[in-house]
């Protein structure tokens, strides 16, 4: 094998791999965007979860109001008396 065979192996060789090491850095990168939107999703996910919270713990809260005023409502109209 001569040298500028061997030359232009070598120098192939590093053409492959430098395209090769450029393709792995491009999809580094772009799991580095994908990662990056999932945590954000992740994020929303996590405040729409505490809003959920907030709010059902509301309805909770409201539903006892309305229970304790049904009572009172009810103790009320015991004590009218309808005549026939």
């Amino acid at each position: 094998m001569a040298i500028n065979e061997i030359v232009s192996t070598i120098a192939a060789a590093v053409e492959e791999q430098s395209a090769v090491t450029k393709e792995i850095a491009e999809n580094v990168s772009q799991s580095s965007v994908t990662a990056t939107e999932v945590a954000k999703e992740i994020t929303l996910v996590s405040r729409s979860s505490d809003d959920i919270l907030e709010h059902s713990q509301t309805v909770r809260e409201n539903a006892a109001q309305l229970t304790e005023l049904a009572s009172a409502l009810n103790t009320m109209l015991q004590k009218f008396k309808v005549k026939a």
